[in-house]
């Protein structure tokens, strides 16, 4: 009888001239290994729901960034001179 360590991690099948890794499992088809990560992802989605935690899909976005006015550097134009940089001469 062949040790649990060589078979796949999904089906427990045997593995043939490939094998797949996930995250240190082994799988014996592209298949299987599709098949585990959507079930772990199915699984994980419905303990989230359980404890009522969000979903992913669920999560509010991103904050948007607001500053104070006073948080804002003085502009690098003198007050003095009414907004109108001087013209340089060219000499």
């Amino acid at each position: 009888m062949a040790k649990s360590e060589n078979r796949c991690a999904n089906c427990g099948g045997k593995f043939g001239l490939v094998c797949y890794h996930h995250w240190g499992l082994r799988f014996c088809r592209k298949l299987c290994k599709h098949n585990f990560v959507v079930r772990t992802a199915k699984d994980y989605a419905h303990l989230r729901t359980c404890f009522g935690f969000l979903g992913r899909s669920e999560l509010p976005s991103t904050p948007q960034l607001r500053i104070h006015p006073d948080q804002i550097a003085p502009a690098a134009i003198p007050p003095q001179s009414g907004g109108v940089l001087p013209r340089r001469r060219d000499e």
